[in-house]
């Protein structure tokens, strides 16, 4: 018996968000500060979490994965002491978060880091 359909962000819509991140190419400019980031990414996050999160926002906790990766791929290239590790340049966005909770969209609705 078929009740309904879930409603949820395609993959498609997803591997075309994910390329549009890609293309900002933010990660290799490291003369840009984090602020610099957020608010050329605000708009866009929260146009995607109004539209493709109506009805279930955690379906788009995967996507927003994908951004945080980019923004610690940013801060290893960006800082010297975080060069080779990933869970440093997390550990170091997990700060900024717990001091800057709204700085990007996405850290308001998700618990990632």
């Amino acid at each position: 018996m078929f009740l309904g359909f879930d409603c949820e962000i395609s993959q498609k819509s997803q591997t075309r968000i994910i390329q549009n991140w890609s293309a900002l190419k933010f990660h290799r400019r490291s003369s840009i500060t984090i602020q610099d980031i957020a608010t050329k990414l605000r708009p866009q996050t929260i146009g995607i979490a109004r539209y493709y999160g109506y009805f279930k926002v955690w379906t788009l906790q995967r996507l927003f994965r994908n951004l945080e990766n980019r923004l610690a791929k940013w801060v290893r290239k960006k800082f010297k002491s975080m060069k080779g590790s990933y869970s440093k340049a997390h550990r170091w966005l997990k700060a900024i978060r717990i001091c800057y909770p709204t700085l990007f969209y996405h850290w308001q609705l998700f618990k990632m880091i």
